[in-house]
């Protein structure tokens, strides 16, 4: 595992003048271990005596504010019904109509999404997926408000999902479908250029890292644990399946991933080809060590 820090310092704005809080966010391709990361360093932290939540677009959805997770209940249902309002099942038994009624219970959004990831889809539409992203960018607005009302509390925020990857992977799809000078394939990329912008300026962590994982390591390490890939890890959603589908769709990501993080002067955490165990603990360590130095400057300012 090795970190790399941008040349020219972190130019990034501070988000929240409280010093209490701490927010810091990972970002990579599926399968790259930021879920690992984020539980080993929260459990690490809390053991440090600090309180620690992991959150991203489903926690916040779970969440103890009200307001936020009916918004956001209502924005998963939308941006989920989107991506498959078009699609053409390839087993024409599938019923996709049926799995996409319903109420906005956010109790039930995991296993209907499950229950729609199953069906195979043979073709699609780019605009659906187009809309879905835009709604991911406002998802983004209603995870920060979440994350900044842990902050208010004090509370060290870690979100292992930054809200901007689900934005990139429906704009990937519409492209995909749309091809090259198309006017959706134009618009998409205005989308995303938008949702790059806002996530940063509006939506940026104190700390950000992007977990640089080659995809065919990630593949590995899923094999080897019995993990499958969903549809919305690879190009499923247009129609193409297997391996090959989720490497296209992981390194177009990562490939954008490396853009935003240059942008945005994120930290790199680059995985290596060692077990996967070691590479976690390492990028835990380095993480952490960013962590605890924060949290003690602000008590020494205060």
């Amino acid at each position: 595992m090795e970190v790399r820090r941008p040349d020219a310092g972190p130019d990034r704005p501070q988000r929240s003048a409280r010093p209490e809080g701490l927010h810091i966010a990972l970002m990579g391709i599926d399968g790259a271990g930021k879920s690992t990361i984020a539980v080993e360093l929260a459990e690490s932290l809390r053991a440090g005596g600090h309180e620690v939540e992991i959150v991203n677009f489903k926690r916040a959805m779970a969440g103890a504010e009200p307001a936020t997770s009916g918004v956001l209940s209502h924005v998963a249902f939308a941006a989920l019904r989107a991506q498959y309002a078009e699609a053409v099942p390839a087993d024409p038994l599938n019923d996709l109509g049926a799995l996409l009624a319903g109420d906005d219970d956010a109790a039930k959004f995991s296993e209907i999404e499950e229950r729609l990831r199953a069906v195979d889809v043979a073709a699609n539409s780019a605009r659906p997926l187009l809309s879905s992203a835009v709604l991911e960018i406002v998802g983004g607005f209603w995870v920060h408000s979440y994350v900044e009302s842990r902050l208010r509390d004090g509370v060290v925020v870690v979100n292992d999902s930054f809200g901007y990857k689900h934005v990139l992977k429906n704009v990937l799809l519409a492209q995909r479908m749309s091809g090259p000078g198309s006017p959706e394939h134009t618009e998409a990329q205005r989308v995303l250029d938008t949702a790059r912008g806002l996530f940063h300026a509006l939506f940026g962590p104190t700390y950000g890292y992007w977990v640089d994982t080659d995809p065919r390591l990630a593949v590995r390490w899923r094999a080897a644990t019995g993990d499958v890939t969903t549809p919305f890890e690879s190009y499923g959603l247009a129609g193409e399946h297997g391996d090959a589908s989720f490497l296209a769709m992981q390194d177009h990501c990562r490939d954008a991933f490396r853009q935003a993080a240059h942008g945005w002067r994120w930290q790199t955490v680059a995985l290596a080809d060692v077990p996967k165990d070691e590479n976690i603990s390492g990028a835990v360590r380095r993480i952490e060590q960013d962590a605890l130095g924060h949290l003690e400057r602000v008590r020494a300012a205060r």
